[in-house]
């Protein structure tokens, strides 16, 4: 019986060792070479297709009609052009030359401090780079970004800017973004799931033990 239960609390503690090792290991942030490999790493996720904004027809909404417009109460704030959110070609762009933020920190997927996961399709970018800052504060910079690019943080993701510098209002670029996703959370690992039911187990055999 010693012997069952010096195996058993050996097994939590490693089963608990294991758990802390698994959960911290994406404790920065995850890159996605597609779309496909992105949704099958998160728990849900919403796409704002600007294709079927109007439509698809030709449209110049202010910040706040394309927030309202957004399928994640996503925001979209142009900052060269003030206000110039253009639907056109089933992307939006703004301007379409100039500078521009996805504001993540208001949407239904997440926090204040932003969403677990985001993705874009880039169907034009010319001159411009792509700065992610996370929720705290923290920013990744994206040296001159093209076609498809997905991140989930366990620090979340609060705001994704396209332009010359980070807070830098710009005119002379062009970028239009397509297929904007954002995501909640994480799909349970089925090794977190298998270790966590293990360790559940060993602690019941230590209370029958005990008794």
């Amino acid at each position: 019986m010693r012997f069952l239960n010096k195996l058993v609390k050996s097994l939590v503690l490693t089963t608990g060792i294991a758990l802390v090792a698994i959960s911290s290991a994406h404790a920065s942030y995850i890159n996605y070479a597609s779309q496909a490999s992105f949704l099958q790493s998160v728990n849900q996720a919403e796409t704002d297709n600007f294709a079927t904004w109007n439509g698809g027809n030709f449209e110049i909404l202010n910040n706040a009609q394309a927030k309202a417009a957004s399928i994640g109460n996503i925001g979209y704030v142009s900052t060269g052009f003030q206000n110039w959110n253009i639907i056109t070609g089933g992307g939006l762009c703004w301007g379409c030359n100039g500078s521009g933020y996805i504001d993540l920190t208001g949407t239904n997927f997440g926090t204040v401090n932003g969403v677990y996961g985001f993705s874009v399709n880039l169907s034009i970018n010319s001159g411009y780079n792509e700065y992610i800052t996370f929720g705290d504060n923290s920013v990744l910079a994206i040296t001159n970004p093209t076609g498809f690019y997905g991140i989930t943080s366990d620090s979340l993701i609060k705001k994704v800017e396209f332009a010359h510098a980070p807070g830098q209002a710009s005119f002379d670029g062009s970028v239009q973004i397509k297929n904007v996703t954002i995501a909640a959370g994480a799909v349970p690992e089925p090794a977190t799931m298998a270790l966590f039911g293990l360790g559940l187990l060993a602690f019941g055999v230590m209370r029958r033990t005990k008794k």
